[in-house]
Formats: C-alpha cells, structure tokens, sequence
C-alpha cells in the first residue's frame, strides 16, 4: 500500500467535489453526480451493500473534468504516474462512490485475485475523520486510511473493507482502477 499525501488542497478538493464539468450542452458536479437519481455522466451505478452506491463515470465526464477542473487533473495525473510504473498495457476506471449515514461496515474482500495487474486509488472528497473510510486488515492488526486531498493506493489482492459511516453527510470519494484485461467487478 502507498499514501500520497496532499496532492491538492482543501480548495482544490473543494472545486473537485463541487464544481461543474461541462461535457456539450450538459453538464454535472461530481456532488450533483452522487444523487442516486442522477443518471447523467454515469454508464453504471451498482449498489455496494446497504448505504454504498458506485457509480462508473463516463469517459467523456473524466475527460472533461481532467481539461476543466485543476485538482481532478493532479488526481489524474497521478493516476497516470503509477499506471505507467507498472510498465504494462493497463486501462484506468473512474468511478464515485456514495456512502450514506448509517452505512454498514462491508465485509473483508479483495478486489481482484489473479489479475497481473490491479490497483485501487482513492482520493477522499470529504473530510470525514479518523474512524472511517477504508480499513485494512495486515496480519493480525488493522488500521484506517482516510486521506482528504490524497490517494491511498493498494493492490486488489488486499484485504480490505469500507467501514461503517457514521457521520451526519455522505462519505464521497473518487477512486481509479488500473488493471489489465476487463475489470471484475464493474
């Protein structure tokens, strides 16, 4: 696992969070965006347990977003670093996810087992404490990453879990899949 810590400012995470991407006529905030009833910019939305949404986001929104917004372009960038550090021909996912007041914990799991390459990057767009966000589980010990304006970067062969919310706003949180092949759970 890798923490890149601020990568941008609360400003800049701020403008990720709240600011509109025009694509053509339409546009979207990736706040606007985490309305379970938004279906615009989203190829698929996919329950993840009681109080979690992920919601895929559409090419033409990341590309956007990367040209109109600076802080989503650092994240991208990022991104793009450590997918060229792997020295493989990968693809990159974006996608939001939503996790509501009340959420449970999800259970431990691993994103991908036998792939040669997946890796999960999570950037926090809200501030939502230490007690939450996602936990991993090493040995017999465990321990939470929750980096607002950073990434947390883990390989999808580690176990890990979302923890229960318990705060008053929804947890939002950008995270890029890079991986080889088709993605196993998209």
């Amino acid at each position: 696992m890798r923490v890149v810590q601020n990568l941008v400012d609360q400003q800049m995470t701020r403008d990720v969070l709240h600011r509109v991407v025009r694509v053509g006529r339409r546009g979207a905030s990736l706040l606007q965006l985490s309305d379970a009833r938004s279906s615009v910019f989203s190829s698929q939305t996919d329950p993840r347990g009681y109080g979690r949404i992920d919601r895929t986001l559409s090419s033409a929104w990341v590309g956007a977003a990367r040209r109109q917004i600076a802080g989503f372009h650092r994240v991208a960038e990022a991104v793009d670093a450590i997918a060229l550090e792997t020295q493989r021909a990968v693809s990159t996912g974006w996608h939001l996810m939503i996790v509501a007041p009340g959420a449970e914990p999800q259970a431990w799991h691993r994103d991908a087992y036998k792939k040669k390459v997946y890796l999960t990057c999570i950037f926090a767009l809200t501030e939502d404490g230490d007690a939450s966000g996602t936990e991993f589980k090493v040995g017999n010990s465990t321990h939470i990453e929750n980096h607002h304006g950073g990434l947390v970067v883990f390989s999808g062969g580690t176990l890990h879990r979302g923890t229960a919310h318990h705060g008053p706003q929804n947890r939002i949180f950008l995270y890029a899949v890079i991986h080889t092949g088709n993605d196993p759970n998209v």
